[in-house]
């Protein structure tokens, strides 16, 4: 498996071990911590998928993803939302912003896995 997946979080920790998981299943993993610097970023290096932190400062995840997909330029980035918040309502919230799909963390490593080559497939 191939491609580009952005990792978008706050948490180095979290980064790092989304990097080791994805890497070893053959993608390439590049990242930012917020969400201005994920916008940037998808400009420059047009990922596959973006793994969008929900929870990030200044700008939280949900409103940096409304920002991509209102721009013509970044529209059509798949983001898929990353975060510890589980409700439905959270979830919706979620997609209602543009995102494909939802993983809550803590996840496995299979799951992450096959969640992004579903997406990026």
């Amino acid at each position: 498996m191939s491609g580009t997946v952005l990792v978008v979080d706050n948490e180095a920790f979290n980064v790092d071990l989304v990097k080791t998981i994805l890497t070893r299943a053959g993608f390439k993993v590049i990242s930012a911590n917020s969400g201005k610097k994920a916008i940037s970023m998808v400009k420059k290096r047009n990922p596959d998928l973006v793994l969008m932190d929900v929870q990030l400062p200044e700008m939280d995840g949900l409103e940096t993803t409304r920002r991509l997909m209102g721009d013509p330029a970044t529209r059509a980035v798949k983001v898929l939302a990353f975060s510890a918040l589980a409700m439905p309502s959270d979830i919706d919230k979620a997609l209602e912003a543009g995102c494909v799909g939802y993983i809550t963390k803590p996840v496995g490593a299979r799951e992450l896995i096959e969640k992004v080559k579903a997406h990026i497939g």
